[in-house]
């Protein structure tokens, strides 16, 4: 495979110690749980490679990474009560990598990893007394379509950033990447790795027509699985033009074909019809998950082609923006 794109900085070799997990006596306890974590505060603008020395196991053994949780939360910050940021898992995005090899091109909206199991909360009055202690939490968990194998010694980096987002001010977004999984037993040897394939778009809303040309494309050398389209729609009120993503919205994932706000069609590039025509998109992606799941595999440089147009931007109403996001998620086979 060919590196997508640089960037990582190196990071200290852990040093390992013999794991207790694998004491003779006890061989059963081989699989046993593990759970790693790391933790940043973002302010606007900004990123952060978080700490590679808590994202691994401590241990002489490898491991597998059955499950990503993100979650964010931010400090309290001044403005009226009704200027909560409830959109964080749009403006949080994150890149992975393990050794050489990438989870996405770029970095990739924390909304889009996964189902909405988790959700925004805005506004929670931590101190009733404290009108503009606002605080917003959103969790994301990701199950990933097949567990990473780990060798010892070896990490999943987690580069982190905020988008621009002047309302915070001097306050951030404090984010907390957790890694869910268990040990293998000792001279356990992987056939393959199965790396996580994550791809990304968006549209405005406000634009009446997009469509996406290489954005799905299968970047590599071999068959990508794919395992599931996710969706997020935010909305920006132009009253608060400050967070481009304001608040998680329902109103782009109502399905109905009668009066959509939105409508997609796709295909992919081998000219298979996936809709047949321009479909509601709450009818194409479950309102309740915010996603599709299903099973394809692509070939080298197949891809699926999007075209998204909006319809009733003026039952909408004035003063508010929305934007679509729609991400795809899979995974390629690679040495382990």
């Amino acid at each position: 495979m060919t590196t997508i794109r640089p960037g990582f900085p190196h990071f200290p070799k852990l040093i390992l110690g013999k794991s207790p997990i694998h004491n003779p006596r006890n061989p059963k306890l081989a699989g046993a749980p593990v759970v790693f974590s790391a933790q940043t505060t973002l302010t606007s603008g900004k990123s952060a490679v978080l700490n590679a020395q808590t994202l691994q196991s401590g241990f002489r053994t490898g491991y597998f990474i059955d499950e990503i949780r993100v979650s964010m939360f931010t400090e309290p910050f001044a403005g009226a009560t009704n200027s909560g940021i409830t959109g964080l898992s749009g403006l949080v995005s994150i890149l992975f990598q393990t050794g050489k090899y990438y989870f996405s091109t770029d970095a990739v909206p924390v909304g889009l990893l996964a189902p909405m199991f988790g959700q925004d909360y805005g506004r929670a009055q931590v101190n009733a007394s404290v009108t503009s202690d606002n605080r917003n939490f959103a969790a994301v968990r990701w199950m990933l379509p097949k567990p990473l194998f780990m060798p010892a010694g070896d990490v999943v980096l987690a580069n982190v950033s905020l988008a621009t987002l002047a309302l915070l001010g001097s306050t951030g977004v404090t984010v907390t990447v957790t890694y869910v999984g268990r040990l293998v037993p000792q001279g356990y040897i992987a056939k393959s790795r199965e790396v996580p394939w994550l791809a990304w778009w968006t549209k405005d809303m406000a634009t009446s027509y997009a469509d996406s040309t290489t954005k799905f494309r299968n970047p590599f050398k071999k068959p990508a699985h794919v395992q599931r389209f996710t969706q997020r729609t935010y909305i920006s009120k132009a009253a608060n033009p400050l967070a481009q993503y304001n608040e998680a919205s329902a109103l782009g994932q109502i399905a109905s074909t009668a009066d959509p706000y939105e409508t997609i069609k796709i295909n992919d590039s081998r000219g298979y019809a996936i809709t047949n025509k321009f479909v509601a998109i709450g009818d194409v992606f479950d309102p309740s998950r915010h996603a599709w799941t299903f099973g394809r595999e692509l070939s080298s440089r197949e891809q699926f082609n999007m075209q998204m147009t909006t319809v009733n931007i003026g039952a909408i109403g004035a003063g508010f923006s929305y934007i679509t996001n729609i991400g795809l998620v899979g995974y390629r086979s690679e040495a382990p």
